[in-house]
């Protein structure tokens, strides 16, 4: 018999012996030997590294396979010079041995790490030194997520703007809209965020479980807190009005005032028999009449998929160049505090869009612009103050006027509510029981007008859970309006107020076993709800990795720098969440910390952290704005410190304080102060502007105690 051969292609070290005889014991022996050699001398990415199936590989694409897989494998080993996540494997390589060229597509977890040009030409440089050849003459592209690695560096972090994707760049420029609410002699901010409109959100709330038949938290309580709650510690206090103070509309789909108490004063009829709504005009030719639909106050709470806006009617007269007439909310304050205003009117398109708001409150008159052409038939904010208990029309009353720059354009008033109040909305007969700002936003959003098919019930009435998380992008759909509205008709023209970014925050980052730091997660999709990856508007969705990536930088490397050096950057996350994937705008989820965790919660219960976090979330918006629309950026201030007053000889009184540079961000120094006055048990007034560190009160009343905030 002749010998049997081994043949050397059926090997991977093939060739080293030409023949191994194959009967006898010592010969079977002596075979098994150098087996156990051969596999011991394997590289050891063969031995350790992921095992791929070569079968439908020609030569060419096994060999550039081969390549790449030592290349992963020493890199994930090293973590030198570069990190890549160890789930990192190869997805598919294509070779086009004509061209020279080949391709090689990564799995997602690639996508996790933040990508810069740095980086991403260590990894082309690293990635060719595993080349053999003929392969290290070719030329390649390193992809992941469908991309070439280069494409996932967001705008803002390259070199060059000649190099930005200009798919991730609307045309529409913010400085050309006229903003639904603008507080008259308020600031413009050029080099923040003056003309855009942001959509924020805390996580969960109080909400109606149909299974267990109760209203309980969404999340389970933690270490003195609960997610439903915590959330909105952050954003509330903190990251909604460092937005608003940049300059930007902040819109909310859960209730921002945490003022218990609400009053309701409408002109079909107010939550207190005492409370006036009046009207007046000069010209009998031009009076008050019904309009379409409006606000109407009910008792009882409301049942279903009920929407309080179409309970009652609204009120309209025309403008005109001069005042001929206007009219006034007068509420009955149940207790003395601060109370959140909301307003609330009609648009038509030929609506007028500087309709004159003021408000009166304790600390004097504030004054606002609507724009009501957008924004009609839900609750507008415009702003928080402190009125009186009971009723005091000099210092607790809303007052619209018919005056403006045109003539015969149409005016809407409708109700006006003071104070965040309870939950109306009933489940099995009984409401929540607590205040509305611990709520879940779909509450909300019924409460607000928004409708029930498109918004805060597209799942039916049978599972408020689904329906609470689904709300939460369709309220900034809806908000939007065509092409970009709600998904279930994104034609459907909303609110009319171009959103800008929508971003949702919640602390539910993890867990380990050893109690360590968990860190910040972010989670953004490419694909929309029908997989596809541009906006509606044809805007590219790489805009979501960008904003994620920007975000996440920013909050990491301050805490970083404030905190502790361990803070862990985790996952750059690209999934189907609902809150990632249906918003038709950037947006992304923050999954800030974790809950969970007691190292983490107890920095997430030390309010300076929620201020420096908030703080760092608002410098990432701004810079990935400021950048999606060609802007330079200037963040605001840190607060002021050393603030005294003392009284002069001439009895004056004399303010000073110093300026506080932050050592994160070297553009936040101030060029001027505002400097607010209250008296007595008042509110504070709208402010002062100086150019130094010092203010003069001259003139002071006697036996008046003054308060200065700057």
């Amino acid at each position: 018999m002749k010998p049997e051969y081994l043949n050397p292609k059926e090997h991977v070290y093939g060739g080293l012996f030409s023949a191994i005889i194959k009967h006898g014991f010592f010969h079977r022996l002596l075979q098994c030997m150098i087996i156990t050699v051969l596999f011991a001398c394997q590289p050891e990415w063969v031995k350790k590294g992921v095992k791929y199936d070569y079968s439908q590989m020609d030569d060419l694409t096994r060999d550039v396979h081969e390549n790449t897989e030592a290349f992963l494998y020493q890199i994930q080993k090293s973590k030198e010079p570069f990190y890549i996540p160890v789930q990192t494997k190869i997805q598919s390589i294509r070779v086009d041995e004509q061209a020279d060229y080949f391709e090689v597509e990564f799995t997602k977890p690639l996508s996790y790490i933040a990508l810069r040009e740095e980086n991403v030409r260590e990894f082309y440089t690293k990635f060719k030194e595993y080349l053999s050849r003929p392969y290290n003459k070719y030329k390649f592209t390193l992809k992941c997520l469908g991309y070439p690695l280069q494409e996932l560096v967001p705008n803002f972090y390259r070199s060059d703007t000649a190099r930005y994707d200009q798919q991730r760049i609307p045309d529409e420029q913010p400085e050309t809209r006229i903003p639904v609410v603008s507080q008259v002699g308020q600031e413009r901010y050029l080099k923040a965020l003056t003309g855009m409109n942001i959509a924020v959100w805390p996580s969960h709330g109080w909400y109606y479980n149909y299974s267990i038949k109760r209203w309980e938290w969404q999340r389970p309580r933690f270490f003195q807190t609960v997610e439903d709650l915590l959330s909105v510690s952050f954003t509330t206090p903190y990251l909604i009005p460092m937005l608003e103070n940049a300059g930007a509309l902040v819109f909310t789909p859960r209730e921002r005032d945490i003022q218990i108490n609400e009053v309701v004063v409408d002109n079909d009829g107010s939550s207190d028999a005492d409370c006036i709504y009046r009207e007046w005009s000069k010209d009998l030719s031009n009076t008050w009449e019904n309009d379409r639909q409006g606000f109407g106050f009910r008792p009882e709470p409301l049942t279903g998929n009920q929407n309080p806006f179409n309970f009652g009617t609204s009120r309209y007269i025309l403008s005109d160049t001069v005042l001929s007439a206007g009219a006034e909310w007068i509420p009955v304050i149940p207790s003395t505090g601060y109370y959140s205003v909301y307003i609330a009117f009609n648009s038509r398109e030929n609506s007028s869009d500087e309709v004159n708001y003021s408000v009166y409150h304790s600390g004097g008159k504030t004054t606002f612009k609507i724009n009501q052409r957008i924004g009609g038939r839900t609750w507008i904010y415009l702003g928080t103050f402190k009125f009186r208990k009971g009723n005091h029309p000099d210092s607790g009353r809303v007052e619209i006027t018919n005056a403006g720059k045109a003539a015969g354009q149409t005016i809407s008033a409708d109700a006006i509510r003071f104070g965040g109040g309870q939950g109306s909305v009933a489940r099995a007969g009984q409401p929540s029981g607590r205040p509305r700002f611990t709520e879940a936003g779909k509450y909300w959003l019924q409460y607000a007008g928004f409708p029930d098919s498109l918004v805060h019930a597209v799942n039916g009435d049978s599972n408020d859970y689904v329906n609470d998380y689904k709300s939460r992008p369709e309220f900034a759909n809806y908000l939007n309006g065509a092409p970009c509205g709600p998904n279930y008709d994104r034609e459907n023209n909303g609110l009319g107020i171009p959103v800008d970014l929508a971003l949702a925050l919640h602390t539910d980052a993890g867990t380990n076993e050893q109690d360590d730091l968990i860190g910040t997660m972010v989670i953004y999709s490419i694909f929309d709800v029908d997989s596809q990856k541009v906006f509606p508007n044809g805007i590219s969705r790489l805009a979501n990795r960008d904003l994620a990536d920007i975000v996440q930088t920013q909050i990491v490397s301050d805490v970083k720098n404030l905190y502790t050096y361990l803070w862990p950057r985790r996952l750059m996350k690209e999934a189907w969440y609902s809150e990632a994937a249906r918003p038709n705008m950037p947006s992304v989820i923050i999954e800030l910390l974790s809950h969970q965790n007691f190292t983490d919660t107890r920095l997430a219960l030390d309010p300076l952290f929620r201020f420096n976090v908030s703080r760092a979330i608002y410098k990432g918006i701004l810079k990935f704005l400021t950048n999606r629309y060609g802007r330079k950026y200037v963040v605001q201030p840190l607060p002021v410190d050393h603030l005294r007053a003392e009284i002069g000889a001439d009895g004056s009184i004399y303010v000073n304080w110093q300026p506080v540079p932050d050592v994160l961000e070297p553009t936040a120094m101030p060029t001027s102060f505002q400097v607010f006055i209250r008296q007595d048990s008042g509110d504070f007034d709208n402010g002062h502007r100086v150019f130094t560190n010092n203010f003069i009160l001259k003139d002071p009343k006697s036996d008046m105690v003054y308060n200065f905030r700057v």
